[in-house]
């Protein structure tokens, strides 16, 4: 008769393990299938759910559709929430009033420039004055006879006299103003003094005589800035004499509050 192998008698034992697992398998999917058409207790749930976390949890009661309405608050109704309503687009008289302001404001710089070129024609200052309107700007071009002696950045008199009347003009019209940039300029010949290094500084020191001087008459400083451009931004030939004598200026540029 013949002899049993051991590892025969492991095959046999192995088969009512695969038998058991399957039953406790289908046992397992009973259970829940029972357990998904029970009624959970809320409190015993709650209790459950307390002893695995050790952390006590509160149930809150849940809201009835009447409950969720919160009070108004400021330029808030029926609970909508102010920030995420959208504003109003602006209506076309908001639109219109927009475009009157601006062109009152156009109309009064317009003003400016009529009363400061009234001003040159009736004191006969046509030889020391120039005016002229650009957009949203005003340019007035004081030449350096009006203002200095040769080589020199140091305010003549009759300087000083003249540029008191311009002043009080622009004092007239301040809230129109945004920036009054005074702007030196000379001609391309170098300058021969020892008190200046060359043409940029002569300009420089001549358009920060003038700013001192106009804020003394008043004018808001923080409208004012002064910059000296040498002889690189000429008006006229510096070839001839009569150009030499263009290029070398102070200009008042004069900026509405439009020019933004």
């Amino acid at each position: 008769m013949r002899k049993r192998k051991k590892n025969d008698s492991a095959g046999e034992g192995a088969y009512w393990m695969d038998t058991y697992g399957d039953m406790v398998t289908l046992l397992l999917t009973f259970f829940v299938l029972l357990f998904s058409f029970s009624t959970i207790d809320a409190a015993k749930w709650m209790e459950l759910a307390n002893a695995l976390s050790g952390t006590p949890v509160m149930s809150i009661a849940p809201l009835s559709a009447t409950e969720v309405n919160a009070p108004a608050i400021d330029g808030q109704e029926n609970g909508e929430d102010p920030a995420l309503t959208p504003e109003p687009s602006p209506s076309s008289s908001q639109n219109a009033m927009n475009a009157m302001q601006m062109a009152e404001i156009k109309q009064k710089f317009s003003e400016l420039y009529e009363k400061i070129k009234q001003h040159i024609e009736t004191n006969g200052l046509q030889d020391k004055l120039n005016v002229e309107m650009q957009d949203n700007a005003i340019l007035m071009t004081m030449n350096e006879t009006a203002l200095f002696d040769s080589g020199s950045a140091e305010l003549k008199p009759s300087a000083k006299e003249m540029l008191p009347a311009i002043c009080d003009i622009l004092k007239q019209y301040d809230s129109l103003i945004r920036w009054i940039r005074i702007e030196g300029h000379t001609d391309n010949v170098p300058i021969q003094n020892s008190q200046y290094k060359d043409n940029w500084d002569l300009s420089s020191a001549r358009s920060l005589s003038v700013l001192h001087y106009v804020v003394l008459q008043n004018l808001d400083a923080t409208k004012l800035s002064q910059t000296g451009y040498g002889e690189y931004h000429p008006v006229a030939d510096n070839g001839t004499e009569e150009g030499k004598a263009r290029n070398r200026r102070v200009d008042f540029k004069i900026e509405s509050i439009l020019e933004d």
